[in-house]
């Protein structure tokens, strides 16, 4: 699974392992899982994962935070977790 992030607004430079991302400022990524933490803390805007609906993580309690995003490229939406179950943000329907 992949990660979508999003570019500081002053650009920016960032070396994770052998990875080297480089953009300008607000610059969409589709990154490793493995490199957001280091993305993260550099200042990068996590989003949420992406992936289709069979593969996004479970949201049974407690194994995906509350209000993590899921960029679901089946329903082609985000959707975001309420700590148990994946929810439409516009609608508050689970999906």
């Amino acid at each position: 699974m992949t990660t979508i992030v999003i570019s500081p607004a002053t650009g920016g430079s960032v070396t994770v392992g052998r990875n080297r991302y480089q953009s300008g400022a607000g610059q969409v990524l589709s990154v490793p899982d493995g490199d957001v933490p280091a993305l993260g803390a550099a200042g990068w805007l996590v989003v949420g994962t992406t992936g289709t609906t069979a593969g996004r993580p479970a949201a049974t309690a407690g194994t995906v935070p509350t209000a993590a995003a899921h960029i679901d490229t089946t329903l082609g939406k985000t959707v975001v977790s309420d700590g148990a179950t994946w929810r439409d943000p516009t609608t508050g329907k689970q999906v």
